[in-house]
């Protein structure tokens, strides 16, 4: 018999006082927290990630923000993320943010993203560190160099990614906070640091450039840690063809890689059907852990009073999961639940991105994000968040 496991008793604290989802009403009139009940499963290994991206942490506490508990009661952030199952923590870093206006995502420098995992790290959690070697957002449609290296010839280039790889590695090996896995780019479909390292995936030979990038970075880590898992991530995780062209490539060429990494949103990348397929194939293939690094899912379509929110009326309509609480939680779990099912168990877990993105009033551009976290406009915990649990 299949063993049910209800998430309101991963929602209660210590204490045994009722909880009132009252305060839910104004963004979920459907909500039932009985509809939040998954078959409890267990992951095929130790390693298993349960994740959470959350780089913009430091940005909303500065900016007066605050999170409640499920009571309406302060909570520290890390506590709610440890009750709800959270055992890692991913946090991007830029190079020099100042060159930029510190905004839609956080002031990523070195000095915030040690804060950060100094806290996960407090509370027993492993840590990813995302490169996006850019002084801003890096993904398919943005793979900016810094400012710092915009006049370097392509040698000077890859020295100065593996410098920088091994610098940033050696302080937080000094900290005793060495990451326990490295991402070298962000979302990398058509390269990073362009133009030097853009690729044209019908072109193969357009490659060398990107792989001499990654391998300059990729040395770095290696040279400073041992234990450190390597990780290479694409967006469009439904799309295998791009996924195993882009690896098929790299890997050929000897890009000494631990972990496929890909990002998936339902409104943008069809169903999951397809995610499935294209991990197994990849698994299949090519030998190496997959990892969902990225996926995120509405639990309201209730107006941000302080900007407004990428996931809309359209993006409902687009999506396999309705913009309720419960179709949140559906997400988290068939997500969590497919990873623990890819071929040859190498299937290594899931990373929720920006579930603590709460909007902050007069913080430019910086709300766009909240209906999709696991927190109401107010910062009050969502239940959905303790899905985690379900999966450990």
């Amino acid at each position: 018999m299949a063993l049910l496991v209800l998430i309101l008793s991963s929602c209660a604290t210590e204490t045994s006082k009722p909880i009132d989802y009252g305060y839910l009403s104004d963004y979920d009139a459907t909500f039932n927290i009985n509809e939040l009940t998954h078959t409890k499963r267990r992951p095929h290994r130790q390693d298993f990630i349960r994740g959470v991206d959350v780089s913009t942490y430091d940005e909303v506490m500065l900016n007066g923000g605050n999170y409640l508990n499920e009571y309406g009661e302060s909570e520290h952030l890390f506590s709610i993320l440890k009750r709800a199952g959270i055992n890692l923590i991913r946090l991007r870093l830029w190079h020099d943010p100042v060159n930029y206006h510190p905004w839609n995502g956080g002031y990523l420098d070195l000095d915030t993203v040690t804060r950060i995992a100094s806290i996960a790290k407090d509370y027993g959690m492993k840590w990813l560190l995302d490169f996006h070697y850019s002084d801003t957002w890096a993904d398919p449609s943005n793979q900016t160099k810094p400012n710092a290296w915009k006049y370097l010839s392509f040698p000077q280039l890859v020295e100065a990614l593996g410098n920088y790889t091994n610098e940033t590695m050696r302080h937080f090996n000094n900290l005793e906070l060495t990451p326990d896995y490295v991402q070298i780019g962000n979302e990398i479909n058509n390269g990073m640091l362009w133009n030097d390292g853009k690729v044209y995936q019908n072109n193969e030979t357009n490659f060398m450039p990107l792989i001499q990038l990654l391998n300059s970075g990729i040395e770095a880590v290696r040279s400073t840690s041992l234990k450190t898992k390597i990780i290479i991530h694409l967006a469009s995780s439904n799309d295998h063809v791009q996924f195993y062209n882009f690896f098929l490539a790299i890997l050929s060429a000897g890009v000494d890689l631990d972990i496929i990494a890909g990002s998936y949103y339902s409104y943008w990348n069809e169903t999951i059907a397809e995610v499935v397929a294209n991990f197994n194939q990849l698994s299949i293939q090519f030998e190496k852990d997959i990892l969902l690094v990225e996926t995120a899912q509405a639990y309201t379509l209730k107006s941000n009073p302080n900007g407004t929110n990428i996931y809309g009326p359209t993006q409902n309509i687009a999506s396999s999961y309705p913009a309720t609480i419960a179709g949140q939680s559906q997400l988290v779990y068939d997500t969590l639940s497919m990873m623990t099912e890819i071929a040859g168990g190498r299937g290594l877990g899931m990373v929720y991105w920006e579930p603590a993105w709460i909007p902050i009033q007069g913080l430019n551009n910086f709300t766009s994000w909240a209906n999709q976290t696991f927190f109401t406009y107010e910062g009050q915990v969502i239940p959905s968040i303790f899905t985690f649990n379900s999966v450990k």
